[in-house]
């Protein structure tokens, strides 16, 4: 299994971004995620000062292996857990 940190975190994708990890296909992965907020509320007081470019962050991106923009994972088991 490979964990992908939350360090690891975009706001948006690009063709441009390289990869922060590489997996086959079938490999387990293991993100760290944010909440849609990007951990910037910590108390009632961190609500009026939020920075709106570091919202809806992302883990990744992640480059799965033999994977192609035509490859269908429909029907099968994505094997996501609520951890």
């Amino acid at each position: 299994m490979k964990l992908i940190k939350s360090d690891n975190c975009i706001y948006a994708f690009s063709q441009s971004m390289q990869p922060v990890e590489t997996a086959e296909p079938g490999e387990i992965l293991l993100f760290e995620t944010s909440d849609a907020l990007g951990g910037q509320i910590k108390d009632e007081n961190d609500t009026t000062n939020l920075d709106f470019s570091k919202v809806n962050p992302a883990t990744g991106p992640v480059f799965i292996k033999k994977c192609t923009c035509r490859s269908n994972f429909e029907g099968q088991d994505s094997g996501y857990r609520n951890l």
